[in-house]
């Protein structure tokens, strides 16, 4: 299988982030990034029915464009009874179809406060199943969101310590509502763009969010999402592809 990848010496990837409740749907959606100028894809799979969560199918969405996709499978997930296990298994599935980019998230087999666990067990779980992704040559991006306030030093640390743990793409999504903890927003990204050797994602919710995600991609974060349309059934937080990129594309500042 000639796997896509994600071209993460490219910064910053616009990923465009979607969900629904059909594969066809989901690769229309995938269609429509390509042309739309994204990077990649992200197809969160929470509201797929089990019959969707086939290979056969997921392979349809893998092979509706030529951009790298990325799955994730996060808790919120529409299947009664499903498990850190059982969403594993779907993702591993998506891996089998020919996915780029497995979203393992940093609590996985252990739900922990700001989704990261510290248990020695879970965290073997967790290498085990990144060698796997690695081994079937596609790449793994450790994310969390404990969206809450964290100083830099503590954003650093728990990305540190996914780093470690062999992510090829480390993520955290951290909230700031006050003035005073979007400077230190600004701060932990400055932090973590020189201290992790990983491509990282350091994204943040809250009164300052969507100042904060306009002005990252040119901060050094290795990807953002961004929605194709955000007015359909299953609606995401992020701002829109178009508007995104023009704001990148005019700010015409990059790090020294």
């Amino acid at each position: 299988m000639q796997r896509k990848r994600f071209q993460l010496e490219r910064k910053p990837l616009f990923t465009a982030i979607f969900k629904d409740d059909s594969v066809a749907a989901l690769a229309q959606q995938a269609k429509a990034a390509h042309w739309a100028g994204a990077d990649a894809v992200c197809a969160d799979l929470a509201n797929l029915p089990r019959e969707e969560r086939m290979q056969e199918k997921l392979q349809s969405l893998i092979d509706a464009s030529p951009l790298p996709t990325m799955c994730c499978l996060y808790r919120k997930d529409i299947l009664d009874g499903a498990d850190d296990d059982a969403r594993t298994k779907t993702l591993l599935t998506a891996l089998d179809a020919g996915a780029a980019c497995i979203d393992v998230m940093g609590d996985l087999f252990d739900p922990s406060p700001r989704e990261w666990s510290r248990s020695k067990s879970a965290i073997a779980k967790q290498k085990r199943l990144i060698r796997k992704i690695h081994d079937a040559g596609a790449q793994v991006i450790m994310s969390s969101h404990p969206l809450c306030f964290l100083p830099p030093e503590e954003v650093l640390e728990q990305l540190r310590d996914f780093e470690k743990r062999g992510a090829d793409i480390v993520k955290l999504v951290q909230k700031a509502d006050t003035e005073e903890e979007f400077l230190d927003s600004l701060r932990a990204t400055f932090l973590c763009r020189r201290e992790l050797k990983a491509p990282f994602v350091h994204l943040v919710s809250g009164a300052f969010g969507n100042l904060h995600r306009m002005i990252a991609p040119s901060l050094g974060i290795a990807l953002t999402f961004a929605t194709l349309d955000n007015r359909g059934a299953y609606p995401m937080a992020q701002p829109p592809l178009a508007n995104f990129k023009g704001v990148f594309d005019n700010l015409r500042f990059s790090m020294p």
